[in-house]
Parts: C-alpha cells; sequence; structure tokens
C-alpha cells in the first residue's frame, strides 16, 4: 500500500514540476516577445524619422 501512495506522490510531484516550468517557458516567452516588439516599435519610429527627413530634403 506504501508503494501506491509513494508512486501517486511522485506523480503528482512530476506534474507539478511539468506545470511550473510551463509557466516558467510561458513568462520568459512573454517577455522576449514583448522585448523583440519594443525593438522593433523603435526601429519603426527611427525609420519614420528618417523618412521625414528625406522628405523634407
Amino acid at each position: 500500500m506504501e508503494y501506491v501512495l509513494i508512486g501517486i506522490l511522485c506523480l503528482l510531484l512530476i506534474a507539478f514540476n511539468l506545470w511550473c516550468a510551463g509557466w516558467m517557458v510561458h513568462i520568459v516567452a512573454v517577455y522576449i516577445i514583448e522585448k523583440l516588439a519594443k525593438q522593433e516599435i523603435e526601429i519603426m519610429k527611427l525609420n519614420s524619422i528618417v523618412l521625414r527627413k528625406r522628405q523634407h530634403e
């Protein structure tokens, strides 16, 4: 009977670890995507400034 309980506890621990790992991956992915999005916005701003300057010339 004890082996069954130990087995269930191990499975629960593995499931919990996978769940936590999933959340960590999700958070990291969102953070990276936000960073990339901010860089894209900065590049777009710079491009629009350059285009405006070229139009004025």
